[in-house]
């Protein structure tokens, strides 16, 4: 402690002159560890952020800067007891915080290693876990039902506030749904893959599909597409899916393809339109340059997943126009895991007219865009070891929300992830690895949750997918 002091004792003496310690707070410090790896960006705007912050049970923010060779701030969520004078608040934050200092950071190394392992398939359960609904506060929970799957069954499952399963879809023999989704008449559609023969570890080629099925889980059609992730309904009634192309690249590796990611316009029985590139994408947007991703061994063709898109949206929000042209009718927002960041195309030009998360988002998933032109979007946390949900203002790049647990690492899916706001301003949460959803307020507190009662060979908690919240009136619709 005696050293801690003396550091920041040392580094505001030309402001200030500490003569006594009245309590304990925190100092937030980036080292330049950290830094190099994950950039000032954010921490700069969290410094913004907690300049603007005045609440009497809140530290306030009293100045900023370098100390030494690290950039720090007072945390501006220490909460203080009412009675604490503004006075004493500077010296409160003398007491620097080991767990900060303490926190993980991720190599290169260590991120290549997780950018290459399979997604989670399931998690052993405590000793006293319970399945189905756990917690579920009818007077602050978003009424509605639940759609959520189960990759590794290739199962869809409708459920209500109280986990009562009321629909249900699958395809025999399973291998694997990466993701559903339910069409406003009541079709589901589904990118997956077939078992392949002989069985072997990863998603051969040949086995991938998108597919849809009816109400009563009736196969519509079925077409063989290198589709993973996502797909979805676009406004106009086509269907926009991710899909992926093998390319030879000496650039990023001289002995084994690179994985170029598109965005697939199709027509509503799944047939091919139109397809953009994202490396085409990026080399058409000047001063956007990718991170280096390294060769991933573990499927059943090496390559090399340079972006390792999980989420698109097609805008669908003309109202938002307005606001910015990237909110139009004709661009997509879509979220790469392997870069770190979310970006918006405009699809008429094929190039990439927004970018944000370098610095910030670590394997983010599922990002859309809410009704006043924010996105939310899952912050996995890879190598960081923790997970949160943000809300950004992309107007101004500033993260305007977020969740994360009251201790971090309570909340971690290294894989997939989803979140989705809801009518009453609460969020839905997928902490898929663990096979765990649940309902938070605008404060953080849990108000729904639900654990996976689906168990595997070994009696594992399966992992599920994304999880969606849908009005009943929608469903009463067509049921």
């Amino acid at each position: 402690m005696s050293s801690s002091r003396s550091t920041f004792t040392a580094a505001i003496a030309d402001r200030y002159r500490v003569e006594s310690e009245l309590g304990r707070g925190a100092i937030k410090v980036l080292s330049p560890q950290v830094a190099e790896a994950l950039g000032h960006g954010r921490f700069l705007r969290e410094i913004e952020m907690a300049a603007q912050l005045t609440h009497p049970h809140t530290l306030p923010l009293f100045d900023s800067g370098l100390a030494g060779e690290q950039l720090g701030l007072p945390v501006a969520r220490q909460l203080l007891r009412s009675f604490l004078a503004l006075a004493i608040a500077l010296s409160i934050a003398i007491s620097v915080a080991d767990a900060n200092a303490a926190a993980p950071t991720p190599t290169q190394e260590e991120l290549e290693r997780l950018r290459s392992l399979p997604y989670t398939e399931s998690s052993k359960p405590g000793a006293n876990d319970t399945d189905g609904v756990t917690i579920h506060d009818t007077a602050r929970s978003q009424p509605g039902l639940n759609l959520y799957s189960i990759p590794k069954l290739s199962v869809a499952e409708l459920i209500d506030e109280k986990g009562v399963v009321l629909r249900s879809w699958r395809r025999e023999p399973p291998f694997t749904w990466e993701q559903v989704d339910l069409l406003p008449n009541g079709d589901l559609l589904v990118v997956g893959a077939d078992p392949p023969t002989p069985r072997t570890s990863g998603i051969p080629d040949s086995t991938r599909y998108i597919a849809r099925f009816d109400w009563d889980g009736k196969l519509l059609w079925r077409r063989p597409l290198l589709t993973h992730h996502d797909a979805e309904l676009t406004p106009d009634g086509r269907l926009l899916a991710l899909t992926f192309e093998r390319k030879h690249l000496p650039k990023f590796d001289k002995k084994i393809d690179t994985r170029d990611d598109l965005l697939t316009l199709l027509d509503e029985e799944g047939n091919v339109l139109e397809s953009v590139s994202l490396l085409d994408a990026f080399a058409r947007t000047p001063g956007l340059e990718l991170i280096t991703v390294g060769s991933n061994t573990h499927g059943v063709r090496p390559w090399v997943d340079l972006f390792h898109a999980n989420s698109i949206e097609w805008m669908h929000q003309p109202e938002l126009e307005k606001l910015h042209p990237m909110y139009g009718p004709d661009h997509v927002l879509f979220c790469l895991r392997h870069q770190n960041r979310i970006a918006i195309l405009n699809w008429p030009e094929k190039r990439i007219v927004w970018s944000w998360g370098l610095g910030e988002l670590l394997g983010p998933h599922d990002a859309q865009v809410l009704p006043d032109g924010h996105i939310l979007v899952f912050d996995n946390g890879m190598g960081r070891r923790w997970s949160r949900v943000i809300e950004l203002d992309p107007l101004t790049n500033q993260i305007v929300w977020e969740y994360r647990a009251t201790e971090p690492k309570e909340f971690y899916t290294l894989s997939k992830g989803s979140c989705q706001r809801l009518a009453n301003g609460n969020t839905l949460i997928s902490e898929s690895d663990k096979g765990r959803a649940f309902e938070v307020t605008a404060e953080g507190e849990i108000v729904w949750e639900f654990v996976n009662p689906h168990r595997g060979e070994r009696k594992d908690r399966l992992s599920i997918g994304r999880i969606r919240r849908i009005d009943r009136a929608a469903i009463d619709a067509f049921r």
